[in-house]
């Protein structure tokens, strides 16, 4: 209570006792009007908090292969057969990198998915292979 609320009230007449009382309803009031508050509040945040963790748990299993990818790094890759295909014995650096995709495709990767994967594991044959492809054309065009 404020010292102007407490001075208008004796002025009209009330008792200190009166006073405290009429100031404890109001603080009685105000409190269960705070308490319906946060109880409120709080099923707000048990509402969110559930949708933050069902969210949370729709974008790992999103992005699970994507981490699941990154987290190996540059790690050799799994052929089905379990030995990596003879790229040796394929005549043009291009044609090893196709059985290359070939061997991944075949494992169930997606033609996409498959390229990425051989550009990141033998960047170097795909370099030779784009320098390949090139030199030929140009020596359709010469």
């Amino acid at each position: 209570m404020t010292s102007d609320r407490l001075v208008l009230a004796i002025e009209r007449g009330k008792t200190v006792k009166a006073i405290a009382a009429d100031e404890m309803k109001r603080l009685a009031s105000e409190n269960d009007q705070l308490s319906e508050t946060i109880a409120e509040l709080e099923k707000r945040i048990e509402t969110l908090t559930a949708e933050r963790d069902q969210h949370d748990a729709d974008e790992a299993e999103r992005t699970a292969p994507a981490a699941k990818a990154k987290a190996r790094g540059n790690k050799p890759i799994a052929f089905a057969s379990g030995t990596r295909p003879n790229l040796v014995d394929t005549h043009t650096i291009r044609s090893q990198w196709k059985a290359l995709v070939a061997d991944l495709v075949s494992q169930g990767m997606t033609r996409s998915k498959a390229v990425s994967q051989a550009n990141r594991a033998y960047p170097e044959l795909r370099e030779h292979a784009v320098i390949e492809a090139n030199s030929r054309r140009s020596r359709r065009h010469g």
